[in-house]
């Protein structure tokens, strides 16, 4: 129900969603929930990431190539002869990382969850899980 200027173009959307759209409001709820100061938080995870980014690729066992365009993903290629071990090590210190991709690569997102930890922190942590 509205103005039928407004559901005119609607028909395509709503069979995008199917019978999605009436189970589709506890989602949004939670959206709605969390969407005040979201852009505060997300840029302070931006800068962490950032400052991350500086720091790790310090070290010559790791490069950063960047999404063109800009994206909340990178990508870390990290000079290991195990990227399962060096995940594994980075998961004993606190940090869940994704399967290395093909090359050797993980590709990292950045999200309000870099803000739980400093830069420096992160950067150091990434280096120790190197070592055996």
């Amino acid at each position: 129900a509205g103005p039928s200027a407004l559901l005119d173009e609607m028909y395509h959307t709503r069979r995008m969603f199917g019978a999605g759209l009436p189970g589709a409001w506890p989602f949004a709820a939670v959206a709605l929930h969390y969407l005040p100061g979201f852009l505060e938080r997300f840029s302070a995870a931006v800068t962490v990431s950032e400052s991350f980014i500086e720091q790790v690729t310090r070290n010559e066992a790791f490069t950063v190539d960047r999404v063109p365009r800009g994206t909340n993903l990178f990508r870390l290629q990290v000079r290991t002869s195990d990227p399962a071990s060096f995940r594994l090590r980075l998961r004993e210190r606190g940090i869940d990382l994704g399967a290395a991709r093909s090359g050797g690569n993980f590709l990292i997102g950045v999200n309000e969850t870099w803000n739980r930890r400093q830069a420096d922190d992160l950067a150091n942590t990434f280096v120790a899980a190197l070592e055996l």
